[in-house]
């Protein structure tokens, strides 16, 4: 995933739009953060409440999904503009 978004914003940068105006980019950086979070949440081994941690993780995982979708549509978007 990184990766990839790491390809996402060189090709922001040689194709000469503003990165931080992007919706393309911004859903990869709340999906890169969602999934940072989701695996916080798992390395923890759900401590505390574990059944709250793992609704919270259900959650953040299902929303991550969601917004990768609206990613990939932004995306293709982007590389048909080119």
């Amino acid at each position: 995933m990184v990766a990839g978004y790491t390809g996402g914003v060189l090709s922001l940068v040689m194709q000469g739009q503003p990165i931080l105006e992007s919706p393309h980019f911004l859903t990869g950086t709340i999906v890169i953060a969602l999934l940072t979070i989701n695996a916080v949440i798992a390395a923890t081994g759900f401590i505390g409440n574990k059944e709250t941690a793992r609704t919270v993780h259900a959650y953040v995982g299902s929303t991550a999904i969601l917004i990768m979708v609206i990613h990939a549509v932004l995306g293709l978007n982007l590389g048909l503009s080119i």
